[in-house]
């Protein structure tokens, strides 16, 4: 396979006909991801308008219909006029290992050039043929020569170069121990940026299937919208290429595709959504709550992050004093890192129709109480709020108000504690067999889930699935259940009804 790859890699960024090849060299080759099946149309744009994104690949409909037909008349028609090459970036990291890393045009063009002439080129030359300027050639020749790719010398005024090969005439590939030199971030090697570093174990980019497409189905799944940094996160694209990528899927999609700018701590991001997806996250009231993409990084904070935030807190503590510890509850909830803006938080309060009232304690210091959308705005409850809050910070020392923070209220722990599966796999199972178990006793495999399918549900099921931050709530119920079997008033349907009004 090494060989018949050096053989593909040869024949340079623009391929060969398929009939220059063998048919077993063909079976073989169907079956690698580095490999395209193009039309004689994509090759000649290729060159009018070189690109690193993959081109419209036919590989797979080839490698299909041979797995099972075999190699007929058909696929032998259907391959007759086609072009095979090797995939753009593939047949970069072929020469250089991932010991040299670029994306310019200028590189590919330079050596694909070189590659087609087995021998000695001038400068001149090469400057004519790929309208390069004297400074960037130099530039070009410098780093290939000194990775040991090509051999220079000087002649008439200028200089010769050509590919350096073995002795059976193939081009020398780099060695994996080379050092690692970035000249500019590749779609396919490790990263270095001031943002992150990137993992080349987790590249999920996939060779057989056009970049465009990629990118436009995780626009199209993503509930969270995708950013630049995202895209660099998911395939390694350079954050520049990422935005403009966007930008172009998002012209070529337009009134499917809206963007806008958020925030990501500190750091303004422009995040491109489907509109649809939009939607219905808005009517959720819920944008960024979602487990299903880690590669993200940190969420986005919008209003309705800071407004569910707010309402986890009410729900933990009923109304609570705008203070540091509270911010940093609400930090937590929110998982962010930075300071949040106080005022940002009350407008969010406002927007999300909860009570904000001003509190006067110690020394006139105006403090500000967020309560519930049903509490009524007693000044005197307020006071009491602030005065008992104040109260539990100066009982506790530091430490122990961490040790509180982290394994008391944390609504991480406070959401275990009463009942809630955290793992979403494992939740959709429980609910899923429950709903074939319902299936089973109706027999019907399509039916209305109703409150009378609500009071078939478990209790433990209904703790279990729904996530309900207030202390102790699960021993609430056990409560509440203990008391009505002593007084023989037990009522579950009642219990389980007032449970998803609580929730």
């Amino acid at each position: 396979m090494q060989d018949l790859k050096q053989k593909l890699f040869s024949f340079g960024i623009y391929g060969t006909k398929i009939s220059e090849l063998t048919q077993e060299e063909i079976i073989l080759l169907l079956e690698k991801t580095w490999v395209e099946i193009v039309s004689h149309n994509e090759i000649k744009n290729l060159q009018a308008s070189f690109t690193l994104v993959s081109l419209p690949n036919e590989r797979l409909t080839a490698y299909n219909h041979y797995t099972k037909n075999g190699f007929d008349l058909f696929l032998l028609n259907f391959l007759k006029n086609k072009y095979i090459r090797m995939e753009t970036v593939a047949w970069k990291d072929y020469l250089t290992n991932g010991a040299f890393n670029f994306v310019s045009k200028e590189y590919y063009l330079f050596i694909n050039l070189l590659l087609s002439k087995n021998e000695f080129v001038h400068s001149s030359e090469l400057k004519s043929a790929l309208n390069l300027q004297p400074k960037k050639l130099f530039y070009l020749v410098k780093k290939l020569a000194s990775l040991g790719l090509l051999e220079k010398k000087s002649y008439n005024n200028g200089y010769l170069v050509k590919l350096i090969r073995d002795e059976n005439g193939c081009i020398l590939t780099l060695k994996n121990n080379q050092p690692n030199i970035n000249i500019q971030p590749s779609v396919r090697n490790q990263l270095n940026t001031d943002l992150n570093t990137h993992n080349l174990s987790k590249n999920e980019l996939r060779f057989d299937i056009p970049l465009y497409e990629q990118i436009r189905r995780l626009v199209f799944q993503s509930a969270h919208g995708i950013s630049s940094h995202d895209i660099f996160q998911k395939f390694g694209i350079k954050i520049k290429v990422g935005l403009k990528l966007l930008t172009k899927l998002s012209k070529i999609n337009e009134g499917k595709i809206i963007s806008r700018d958020e925030f990501d701590g500190k750091i303004k991001r422009t995040k491109f959504y489907f509109i649809e997806q939009l939607e219905k996250c808005k009517n959720k009231s819920e944008i960024f709550t979602s487990q299903e993409e880690p590669y993200s990084g940190n969420k986005m904070i919008t209003v309705e992050d800071r407004i569910h935030a707010i309402e986890c807190l009410i729900d933990q503590k009923g109304s609570f004093l705008l203070d540091r510890d509270n911010v940093d509850e609400l930090k937590r909830i929110l998982g962010v890192k930075y300071d949040l803006d106080r005022r940002t938080i009350i407008n969010s309060a406002i927007k999300g129709g909860f009570n904000v009232c001003k509190s006067i304690i110690k020394d006139n210091n105006i403090r500000y109480v967020i309560s519930d959308k049903n509490a009524k705005e007693d000044e005197q409850i307020f006071n009491k709020i602030s005065q008992k809050e104040s109260f539990e910070i100066k009982k506790l020392s530091k430490f122990q108000q961490n040790i509180y923070r982290y394994f008391v209220i944390y609504f991480k722990f406070l959401e275990k504690d009463n009942g809630f599966i955290s793992d979403k796999n494992i939740r959709n199972k429980y609910f899923y067999l429950f709903l074939r178990n319902i299936s089973t006793q109706k027999q019907q495999e399509r039916f209305v889930f109703d409150h009378l399918i609500i009071n078939e549900m478990p209790l433990y099921l209904i703790l279990g699935l729904l996530s309900f931050k207030k202390p102790n709530f699960k021993n609430f119920i056990i409560e509440e259940i203990r008391k009505s079997l002593f007084n023989g008033n037990l009522n579950v349907k009642k219990l389980k009804t007032e449970i998803f009004e609580r929730k």
